[in-house]
């Protein structure tokens, strides 16, 4: 059993038309004076550039359930903990978001963030988790 859950589409669109109004926005405001050219072409490029890294690392963000195992993967890090190694979880809220995180707490200490909340079927995640493991919050 190997279940693989990605970024949700409704969440893929919206970053791709915010990132897409963002560039339309920066290209009309190109300024005419020679002097601040070179300075709205770095803040451009670089603003491009970070819009261009967070589209590549949601597009990269998955959650792997297998049978014997919990995995997350983005472009920046992949980590992995085997059921048996699970304490218990925490539910923690996304600051200035109304989403969740799981944070999955293993018996020697290590945790591991689970971004269910933007992923598609996330939901699923959820139930696994609360009927697989202690609520920690509530101890």
């Amino acid at each position: 059993m190997e279940k693989e859950y990605q970024v949700a589409l409704p969440f893929r669109i919206a970053v791709a038309g915010i990132t897409v109004f963002a560039i339309i926005a920066l290209l009309r405001s190109y300024p005419t004076a020679s002097a601040e050219q070179a300075a709205w072409l770095l803040a451009t490029v670089v603003i491009v550039l970070v819009m261009f890294f967070v589209i590549f690392f949601m597009l990269s963000l998955k959650v792997i359930i297998t049978s014997n195992s919990i995995k997350t993967k983005s472009a920046l890090a992949n980590n992995e903990m085997l059921f048996d190694d699970v304490a218990g979880y925490k539910m923690r809220r996304i600051p200035k978001t109304r989403r969740y995180r799981i944070i999955l707490v293993s018996k020697s200490g290590r945790t591991m963030r689970v971004p269910y909340s933007n992923l598609r079927d996330g939901e699923e995640i959820l139930q696994l988790v609360e009927s697989r493991f202690v609520n920690l919050d509530e101890q």
